[in-house]
């Protein structure tokens, strides 16, 4: 035998081998597949029980990692910063540096409208003296800073309060009653005419706010919008007193930028009568 007749022959055994290989491993993969289907429901009911029978109990969950800055700490991603200039530089204030509401260092106490210091208590005429009548009218005035009753007279100045007496209407023009008598005065500390009747007289602009410092409980007075005050290094503003909604809006200043916020106060500490004008 050749050479080449062997080497022909040890091809062949090659290629046969392969062939066997390759039949056997096809007849294998139909018979898995067989089996596989065979009973499709019965595995899907077995899959069903399977996942009946896990209880959440039995699951181990992770404990949250702790937040570095606090619990309360919040990231903004989506308010841009406010960027100012200040001579040749720009400086910007980021949004989750602001102050919110829950760092505010002071609670309100009080808030009442601000009494006027002068109520009108009612009138007379002056007494007969010797069988001559005097036309003028007397005035009782009660002072509510030191609780004290005044008599005065029309175009009498009371120096106390810089206040002068001007006129006195006893009733309307068609004789109607409600809102008079009315005592007409010029209070030269506000440079304006207050009317006074027998009702309960206020300021019309002005407050009496007491506020507290949470860092030293000391009380803040303030009376009216626009009045500055300071807690520790912290400055605010009020910026609007609502009646209805009974909430004091302030401002604070944060680096150049201001933060708003309100603060509730009770109902019964405001006048039911008082209105800001």
């Amino acid at each position: 035998m050749t050479k080449i007749s062997k080497f022909l022959i040890f091809i062949t055994l090659i290629f046969l081998a392969a062939s066997v290989e390759r039949a056997i491993e096809a007849w294998r993969l139909r018979s898995d597949k067989g089996k596989s289907n065979s009973n499709p429901i019965a595995q899907k009911r077995s899959a069903v029980v399977e996942r009946e029978t896990i209880d959440i109990a039995d699951v181990t969950w992770k404990t949250p990692k702790t937040v570095p800055h606090g619990e309360n700490w919040t990231f903004d991603l989506f308010t841009s910063p406010t960027i100012v200039r200040e001579g040749t530089e720009f400086k910007a204030t980021l949004p989750w540096l602001k102050k919110s509401q829950s760092t505010i260092n002071f609670e309100v106490v009080k808030v009442d409208k601000k009494i006027y210091p002068l109520q009108f208590s009612g009138y007379f005429n002056r007494p007969t003296v010797d069988g001559q009548t005097d036309p003028s009218i007397c005035f009782m005035l009660g002072d509510a800073q030191t609780h004290e009753s005044l008599q005065v007279q029309s175009g009498q100045i009371i120096k106390r309060h810089n206040v002068e007496i001007l006129s006195f209407t006893e009733k309307g023009p068609d004789g109607t009653v409600q809102g008079y008598p009315q005592l007409k005065i010029m209070d030269r500390n506000i440079n304006r005419e207050i009317i006074l009747t027998p009702e309960k007289k206020y300021y019309d602009q002005l407050f009496d706010i007491r506020l507290r410092s949470k860092i030293d409980e000391k009380e803040i007075s303030i009376s009216s919008i626009g009045e500055e005050f300071s807690i520790g290094d912290d400055q605010y503003v009020l910026k609007k007193i609502d009646e209805e909604k009974k909430t004091l809006d302030f401002s604070q200043k944060v680096g150049k930028d201001y933060c708003n916020f309100s603060l509730e106060f009770a109902t019964k500490n405001l006048s039911p009568t008082a209105k800001t004008t």
